[in-house]
């Protein structure tokens, strides 16, 4: 899963406090096999978060968790103007 989040530039700080401790309560989920956010160079108020999960079960034990629905409101607190996500889905990996 990848997405973006775009807000107000001068909450960048607030976006960095909300996303560290959801960050690491996020990457302790079962099947969390990655999870970060990026900023973006030339949008200081734009943000790309990517998720990757063992299974599609995995993630939806993570939206439905506190620490996510938390997040949520953080994320609406800070004037989100734009929001955009996307899934996807993967070939196994190889096991060569």
């Amino acid at each position: 899963m990848a997405g973006t989040l775009t807000f107000p530039p001068e909450r960048r700080d607030d976006f960095h406090a909300g996303f560290a401790p959801m960050r690491a309560a996020t990457l302790a989920e079962p099947g969390c096999l990655e999870y970060a956010a990026y900023s973006d160079l030339e949008s200081p108020g734009t943000f790309f978060v990517y998720e990757r999960w063992a299974d599609g079960s995995a993630l939806a034990a993570h939206e439905a968790s506190s620490h996510m629905k938390d997040f949520r409101a953080t994320v609406r607190d800070l004037g989100v103007t734009a929001v955009l996500t996307r899934r996807f889905s993967c070939a196994p990996e190889s096991t060569d």
